[in-house]
């Protein structure tokens, strides 16, 4: 999101020339912002994991990510739609389409299989930490107190089922680049010379 605002904000504000580059990013504005953002920026790629929430934030339910991804757009919707209006947020929409990185049903398949297993792992910790009070995560000594292991083990359920981490959407743009034979691999290794220079 502060990457489009600040994009729109350069444009307009100092009059720089801007391109933007998102990955995994929510609506930020309604179709009157996006139409003042498209008229300053000159282009914007906006990258999305298939199943991850936050690109579907605010709720929206003409949301473009179809397929069985309508389910958790529904879930959302039901969750904030209603908070959202008190905040002046309905209606958002993104400014560009986006490239869904994981779209495919092979995509799909690996995604529930990752969380499946995920799932499964959790909760085999859990059921172990809680008979036995404490489980060792180390070979040195005690790991975390079983309300502790709870905790970390729904954080990275949440991140297989809702995958919003940087590592996620490399993984997943490597894929997609790999299945469009060398211009994708040049395209992907191009992304990746650009966020390394803008982290260092």
């Amino acid at each position: 999101a502060l990457a489009t605002l600040a994009c729109y904000d350069l444009a307009t504000a100092r009059g720089y020339g801007t391109e933007c580059i998102t990955w995994g990013a929510p609506r930020v504005g309604d179709g009157d912002f996006c139409r003042a953002y498209a008229a300053v920026v000159s282009g914007t790629a906006r990258f999305i994991n298939r199943f991850d929430v936050v690109p579907r934030v605010p709720a929206n339910d003409n949301d473009e990510v179809a397929g069985d991804t309508s389910t958790l757009q529904r879930v959302v919707t039901s969750a904030i739609g209603a908070g959202q209006e008190h905040i002046g947020a309905d209606g958002f929409v993104h400014v560009c389409p986006a490239l869904v990185l994981d779209e495919s049903n092979a995509g799909a398949v690996a995604h529930w299989a990752g969380a499946a297993v995920t799932a499964a792992t959790a909760f085999a910790k859990l059921r172990a930490a809680a008979s036995h009070g404490r489980v060792s995560r180390s070979s040195q000594g005690y790991g975390a107190p079983p309300v502790a292991m709870a905790a970390s083990e729904a954080a990275s359920s949440m991140n297989a089922l809702f995958p919003h981490k940087l590592d996620n959407y490399e993984r997943n743009l490597h894929i997609h680049a790999n299945s469009m034979g060398a211009l994708g691999a040049a395209a992907f290794s191009m992304i990746r010379a650009m966020a390394s220079s803008k982290e260092s």
